[in-house]
């Protein structure tokens, strides 16, 4: 499978500062789940993952945006 070539937030019509929010958010949920896992709350785990799967999302779509703006 061939490699997507390197683009920059910026070259993909994200900040910088917008990336690194999606970013800090996502990782701040994973810490949060995983301190619940290990706390033996698997309810609260599952919730902190997915809040961290759907952060991921919105950054994906958020990115991938001005890409699908181009191809139509």
């Amino acid at each position: 499978m061939a490699k997507a070539p390197q683009q920059s937030n910026t070259q993909l019509g994200i900040s910088e500062q917008t990336a690194r929010e999606f970013k800090r958010i996502a990782e701040q949920e994973e810490k949060a789940g995983t301190e619940s896992w290990n706390d033996g709350d698997y309810d609260s785990a599952a919730d902190h993952f997915e809040r961290a799967a759907n952060t991921l999302r919105k950054y994906a779509a958020h990115v991938q945006a001005p890409a699908q703006a181009q191809i139509i």
